[in-house]
């Protein structure tokens, strides 16, 4: 009998449930996951953007040998990159500021002219060492550049301009995105005759300080002597940009 209770009971408080979902249904009434999607929003999107001044350089040097055989290609350019590191070194670079980006040997082909049933040849073998140095002194750039070429860097492909810690900067931009997004929601509000309420999600893009870059090509040290003489390397690094994105939405009133 006690149990005939126990299931009656149970079957009540089912009803009663079912029969206040059902009226809400019919009344009309959202539930609360209802309610906040139906929450009029205005999302805004703002960029902040910060100018400021690199203070580290990365210049991409490079070693290329030619020979008749591998072995002389890479004797040849294991000399002129140890000219090049004492160089680098006695100008006040650090062991840890010097760091191999590439090392490559391959062949020189001589092809038959067309009609003659010849393989190619190999003509000569070349020995490429790349080295990333990291300067500090930006204002040091170019007499680094002259100093390696002086020992025996005949490539210099690149200089990449940065900073040591952005993260100054990167917050700095958030905040100027956070504020332009602001006025954007507002003149939108504005617009529309309605208020912002609270915020009800912010999104941030990645901030980032680009590389600015300096390209070079191949420069080989007796052409270069040859047209500019005693003249040295003029660095001129520019500004870096850096900049956020912000993205918020407000519930409107």
């Amino acid at each position: 009998m006690k149990i005939k209770k126990s299931v009656f009971s149970i079957m009540i408080a089912i009803c009663l449930i079912g029969g206040a979902l059902l009226g809400a249904v019919l009344t009309g009434r959202p539930s609360v996951g209802e309610a906040d999607s139906k929450q009029a929003k205005i999302t805004a999107t703002g960029t902040g953007i910060v100018n400021t001044k690199p203070d580290q350089a990365k210049i991409s040097l490079g070693v290329l040998t030619t020979a008749p055989n591998a072995e002389k290609a890479q004797q040849q350019n294991a000399a002129l990159v140890n000219k090049v590191n004492d160089a680098l070194s006695k100008a006040g670079i650090a062991k840890d500021k010097m760091e191999t980006k590439g090392y490559s040997i391959w062949p020189e082909y001589n092809y038959p002219k067309d009609g003659d049933n010849k393989p190619p040849t190999i003509s000569s073998y070349r020995c490429s060492n790349t080295l990333i140095v990291t300067v500090d002194d930006i204002k040091k750039a170019g007499e680094l550049i002259d100093k390696a070429v002086a020992a025996g860097a005949n490539q210099v492909e690149n200089i990449q301009f940065q900073k040591k810690d952005p993260a100054p900067q990167q917050r700095e931009a958030l905040q100027k995105g956070c504020k332009e997004a602001r006025l954007k929601a507002e003149a939108m509000a504005k617009g529309l005759g309605v208020k912002l309420g609270e915020i009800a999600s912010v999104e941030e893009s990645s901030a980032a300080v680009p590389l600015s870059q300096n390209r070079y090509g191949s420069m080989m040290k007796d052409e270069a002597n040859a047209d500019l003489g005693s003249a040295s390397t003029d660095i001129q690094p520019g500004e870096l940009e850096v900049s956020a994105t912000v993205t918020v939405v407000f519930n409107i009133k």
